[in-house]
């Protein structure tokens, strides 16, 4: 393909979104955008679901994908005939008795409070890098603290405290990490902080607050029914 086919197909995809924008965006809104006013014929709804299921990614690798699988493929495609199929039966039913839109406003009607996390953006998206950070960084060293030798073990120790010790601070701002509600981040945090002392490890005095926040976190009567009795007995 010559570049100037590129840049042409380029230039025609995004006029035909514009055009398309101009003339549907007049009167846009949620209603509007998720519901189509309750206007819209059933096939165009269903090319809807169709066209919401697939993508260009779809139509470039599948082909190829059946060619070396064979009949593979037709798996997902019953998959899909059988959730179209709950969706018709199962969620569409409660979103038009409940009014909703989409499934997220009925998971937050239907668990309200306290959301395990945070309703704005931003701190959600600060709550996922903090979970990423303490999935990679901290449960890898308890991973070697549990099953490797001494040498590494004495490693990952004084790496792991260090880690812990250096955000400090953090935890005497809030009453839960970033929050003053318990979230994800307290819930991925609290297994480790458990299990410091069957790890021998002891945290310096400067980490007063760890310890205060652990406390509360161990106080909470979700964290103490989750335990196992061979989990209780690492505290003993």
């Amino acid at each position: 393909m010559q570049p100037l086919h590129i840049i042409l197909l380029i230039l025609i995809y995004f006029g035909v979104l514009i055009l398309i924008s101009y003339f549907t965006g007049k009167n846009d809104s949620n209603e509007v955008f998720f519901k189509a006013e309750r206007r819209s014929p059933w096939y165009v709804v269903a090319f809807g679901m169709v066209g919401a299921s697939l993508s260009g990614v779809t139509f470039i690798s599948v082909p190829g994908w059946v060619d070396a699988t064979q009949f593979s493929y037709m798996q997902i495609v019953l998959g899909y005939l059988v959730g179209y199929f709950v969706v018709a039966f199962v969620l569409m039913p409660v979103y038009y008795k409940l009014n909703v839109t989409s499934i997220y406003q009925y998971l937050d009607e239907r668990f309200p409070h306290p959301p395990l996390m945070p309703v704005g953006p931003v701190q959600r998206a600060h709550t996922r890098l903090t979970l990423f950070q303490i999935e990679h960084d901290w449960y890898p060293l308890v991973d070697i603290i549990e099953t490797k030798g001494e040498k590494a073990v004495a490693k990952a120790k004084k790496d792991l405290t260090d880690s812990i010790v250096s955000i400090a601070e953090v935890f005497a701002v809030t009453s839960y990490f970033m929050s003053e509600d318990f979230t994800l981040v307290d819930a991925s945090i609290a297994p480790i902080l458990w299990r410091l002392r069957h790890y021998g490890i002891e945290l310096p005095k400067e980490a007063k607050a760890i310890n205060t926040y652990a406390n509360r976190i161990f106080e909470r009567e979700g964290f103490i029914l989750s335990l196992t009795e061979s989990e209780r007995e690492l505290r003993l």
